[in-house]
């Protein structure tokens, strides 16, 4: 088979990697079910109903959501061809990301992941898989926009993806507070008097 019709399809990790995956994931479920179960009773109170009303409502919600909507837009795998990447899923974007749109691929840190892959913004996550591992991942990153992915094999995922795209290796600096260390192309000069002047670096 060709390179050029070889698809590889990479599966994401799902379970915890350490005691402190188990941590992270408790702390990061509160919030996400005081949200799942706070929006549908809250709007059955405001609407004047029962508190008991209210707690049928908060279990349904979450239920509806969980069990139908949220894997509508979990990402199940990711599928490499050279063509570029894509995710798939059912709904949500991207979807596919042609080698020329991707901008780097990079390890993404603990922190980095929990914040702006789980946290922000809570739907549609950043970080699309049903992984409870908050290590391991890497960021994906095209034009202004990134998405996180952890492999459930990460020198299978280099092998795969390095044919076509270069992957940066982990670097000790600090996390960011967003990824979002993108550079616009520079404006070149025209001689339009009416063009407000850009500095070329």
């Amino acid at each position: 088979m060709s390179e050029e019709a070889l698809e590889v399809v990479l599966k994401p990790h799902s379970g915890p990697r350490d005691l402190a995956d188990v941590l992270v994931g408790v702390l990061v479920a509160i919030p996400t079910l005081g949200v799942l179960y706070g929006i549908p009773a809250a709007i059955v109170i405001a609407l004047g109903g029962s508190w008991t009303l209210a707690l049928v409502a908060a279990a349904l919600g979450a239920a509806l959501f969980t069990l139908f909507i949220s894997p509508l837009f979990t990402v199940r795998s990711l599928t490499v061809s050279a063509s570029g990447i894509r995710f798939d899923r059912v709904f949500g974007r991207p979807r596919l990301l042609h080698w020329d749109q991707i901008r780097r691929i990079r390890p993404a840190k603990r922190v980095e992941v929990v914040l702006w892959g789980w946290l922000l913004p809570p739907f549609p996550a950043r970080e699309a898989t049903r992984s409870t591992s908050s290590i391991g991942h890497l960021c994906i990153e095209w034009g202004r926009r990134y998405r996180y992915f952890p492999p459930q094999d990460p020198r299978m995922f280099e092998e795969v993806v390095g044919r076509w795209h270069a992957i940066e290796p982990a670097a000790n600096e600090s996390v960011p507070e967003e990824p979002a260390d993108y550079e616009l192309p520079a404006v070149a000069e025209t001689g339009n008097p009416y063009q407000p002047p850009h500095t070329m670096s």
